[in-house]
């Protein structure tokens, strides 16, 4: 269990960093007009406003790829432990110590599973974003399709 807990450490301290340094939204100052020095209309701003995903892409990516290696990792150290314990498991003979072994072994094989889930769940939304861009839009999208008997479903897989 201490593995899982180390791990789990390790990702929330990555991702506090990787947090700490994501770039900030930059604000544009508002221009004053030279004749007057007053505010020029809203629509005069120097910089648009940039979407979200574009400024956290990178610290999303470092994030995602960092939860994905440490709970891969953090499932083999369980598996491993769990082996042990069932080896101790299948080389004693005492009753108590032979219900405390498979269970533990149990345990450890169950947090190894789903931390082999968490990473794969990880590792697939990473590759998501990695391969889509900030602007692709909507990956998927459904709507009504006009059909010569009536209306269908259309359901379109792709960005633009």
């Amino acid at each position: 269990m201490r593995a899982a807990g180390a791990a789990a450490l390790a990702v929330l301290a990555a991702a506090i960093l990787v947090g700490a340094l994501c770039p900030r939204a930059a604000r544009a100052e508002e221009p004053l007009d030279t004749l007057t020095f007053k505010s020029l209309p809203e629509a005069s701003r120097l910089q648009p406003e940039t979407s979200w995903l574009r400024l956290h892409r990178t610290p999303l990516l470092l994030v995602g790829t960092a939860v994905t290696v440490m709970s891969l990792v953090a499932s083999q150290l369980l598996l491993r432990a769990a082996d042990r314990r069932y080896d101790l498991y299948r080389g004693t003979v005492d009753p108590s110590e032979l219900e405390a072994h498979y269970l533990d072994a149990q345990r450890f094989d169950r947090w190894s599973n789903a931390l082999v889930v968490l990473g794969e769940v990880s590792a697939a939304a990473t590759l998501y974003l990695a391969w889509r861009g900030p602007d692709d839009g909507p990956a998927l999208s459904a709507g009504p399709a006009p059909l010569r008997d009536g209306y269908g479903l259309r359901i379109q897989w792709g960005g633009r």
